[in-house]
């Protein structure tokens, strides 16, 4: 799925305040490796939660 929103929006709600406007765009990386950022969180999500499930069926 394709993500057509800026995540930096993130960066900037909770930055505000401690950094210049003209350092905004450097609180994210580069645009061109969020594919990768999103296929690395997505596959260590899953495998944290495969772990926490093997656990929980251990202990049954």
């Amino acid at each position: 799925m394709t993500r057509l929103y800026d995540q930096r929006w993130i960066n900037v709600l909770t930055a505000r305040d401690k950094v210049k406007d003209e350092d905004i765009d450097k609180l994210s990386v580069d645009k061109s490796l969020w594919p990768v950022i999103k296929k690395e969180t997505i596959d260590s999500y899953y495998a944290d939660f495969k772990e926490v499930v093997n656990k929980a069926r251990q202990k049954q």
